[in-house]
């Protein structure tokens, strides 16, 4: 797959490769921000390994004390226990912007228990992430009436509609020569 995906000739014109196969599917690869491979000394990999050691080495004792405190919160009153200060985010939903993707994740994959919290520890690009959630509530219905719905998929038909229309007469416009009537169009539009 690294041969076919940094071919040369793909390198030189940013374009996309033939097909690979790839287990039970197929990937297509465009190497748009390529950059040659090359040995580093030990002087100058030293710091980068370096780096990378000390941030696993972090995250996993982040990820060691949060799950820690994790286990030590079970309700609402065991929060203010904590040695540490939480961060209130208020009511989130699926759509916040103040978690990433994986913290949304993990907030809506465990139900708290009735009068209790759940705490959830995960590692994540930063470090590590102790989540605080109570009960999740889900809408069972939609927030949209019926007249609202019936009115919103009424002006989608419409939409999808037209758009399929102007397709058909762009087609048309191009297999066929189109001589325009203005004397039908102004007398349609004038009814």
């Amino acid at each position: 797959m690294i041969k076919q995906a940094f071919d040369e000739f793909t390198i030189q014109d940013q374009a996309v490769t033939a097909g690979i196969e790839v287990g039970n599917g197929t990937v297509w690869v465009q190497p748009s921000n390529y950059r040659p491979t090359k040995t580093l000394s030990l002087a100058a990999a030293t710091p980068k390994i370096t780096q990378i050691l000390r941030q696993e080495k972090a995250t996993a004792l982040a990820l060691k004390e949060a799950k820690k405190l994790a286990a030590g919160i079970k309700t609402p009153a065991d929060i203010n226990k904590q040695p540490v200060r939480f961060q209130s985010l208020g009511e989130v939903n699926r759509q916040t912007t103040l978690l990433t993707e994986k913290e949304r994740g993990l907030a809506f994959s465990q139900q708290a228990a009735n009068n209790g919290v759940v705490a959830i520890a995960s590692e994540t690009e930063m470090g590590a992430t102790l989540l605080v959630g109570d009960r999740i509530k889900t809408e069972e219905q939609s927030p949209l009436s019926d007249v609202q719905r019936a009115q919103t998929a009424a002006i989608i038909r419409d939409n999808l509609g037209q758009d399929q229309l102007q397709d058909y007469l762009d087609y048309l416009r191009l297999v066929y020569k189109v001589e325009v009537n203005d004397a039908n169009i102004a007398n349609a539009q004038g009814r």
